[in-house]
């Protein structure tokens, strides 16, 4: 059994992240429609996320960012620049973290979370994750580990090489000579 993390961000928030991108895409949110977001977690979880200074493990910071940009790679996640923009800053103000001690009963089996996204107008919407995305219980579809490979490889090794050694690892059995995959990891 294998974990993929689909985001680059620490474990514990990949299902409220999830579940806020959901929202935005289903409900088309631009930042200003939003007054508040409410994360429930189990305590454990809450600990490693709630309050911290490191960007990629910052829940404020990360679904702030996400909430701007609409995903959440490693350009997002490490980003000082967006880390100090002030309308993220702002956002960080609307998040607020609630230790539920019933999510704990279940965690660290299961990493579940939920999130509301409650808007200017009045609306509310909620998702919740029982698994964070990438967990054998919640796997990714085979288009998301794919965009996950090429946004971390293309920056490193360039969109063509990336394109082509997916190929070769997608036909891995009928590669002649393995190398040929080796020197397409060479920078």
């Amino acid at each position: 059994r294998t974990s993929l993390k689909k985001y680059s961000a620490g474990h514990p928030i990949h299902g409220p992240l999830d579940g806020l991108l959901q929202i935005l895409s289903e409900q088309t949110l631009r930042p200003d429609d939003i007054a508040e977001i409410t994360v429930w977690m189990a305590p454990g979880a809450a600990n490693t996320v709630d309050g911290r200074d490191t960007l990629n493990i910052s829940i404020h910071n990360i679904l702030s960012i996400a909430i701007y940009e609409r995903k959440m790679e490693i350009e997002q996640s490490h980003s000082e620049t967006l880390a100090q923009d002030p309308r993220v800053q702002a956002m960080r103000q609307r998040i607020k973290v609630v230790r539920d001690e019933e999510l704990g009963k279940e965690f660290p089996a299961k990493a579940p979370s939920r999130i509301e996204v409650a808007t200017t107008d009045g609306r509310k919407f909620r998702q919740s994750r029982e698994y964070s995305p990438g967990e054998p219980e919640n796997p990714l579809t085979r288009q998301e580990v794919v965009d996950k490979f090429m946004s971390l490889s293309s920056p490193v090794i360039g969109k063509a090489k990336a394109e082509k050694l997916l190929r070769l690892v997608d036909s891995l059995e009928s590669v002649g000579d393995v190398r040929e995959i080796g020197d397409l990891l060479r920078v």
